[in-house]
């Protein structure tokens, strides 16, 4: 792989690794949230129920 593939591939990682971070912490803000308002939901919970749920759910 040249120089120029590398590169790409490097933005291409970064990129899903902001998207991985950013996922977290939003799953994380989420639960914490709720967790103030007396849910007992754990991240994972949040996480499953985010994949489908929409905002008004």
């Amino acid at each position: 792989m040249n120089l120029k593939g590398r590169g790409a591939h490097l933005a291409r990682l970064r990129r899903y690794e902001l998207m991985r971070l950013r996922d977290a912490a939003t799953i994380e803000s989420i639960g914490s949230s709720t967790r103030i308002d007396g849910s007992k939901l754990t991240d994972h919970e949040v996480e499953k129920f985010t994949k489908f749920a929409s905002h008004d759910e």
